[in-house]
């Protein structure tokens, strides 16, 4: 999914305001700390973000859990 479609559609659900920069900042940071799991790709139309669907949930939350203690 492109990365700006991705950030609207979040921001669309959050009941808090969040702003579409903002939501296109935390899934960049996602990205980041999670880069097994998912990954931006930059292409002639814009940014896609792809997601490892075989990859286990509960990996990716241990990963994200780790990176945040570490910050």
């Amino acid at each position: 999914m492109f990365l700006r479609e991705l950030s609207r559609k979040i921001t669309e659900s959050y009941k808090t305001p969040l702003s579409e920069a903002e939501a296109e900042d935390h899934i960049r940071l996602l990205a980041e700390v999670a880069p097994d799991w998912c990954r931006l790709s930059s292409v002639d139309n814009g940014t896609l973000l792809k997601i490892e669907r075989h990859k286990a949930l509960r990996e990716v939350k241990n990963g994200i859990l780790n990176a945040l203690a570490k910050m």
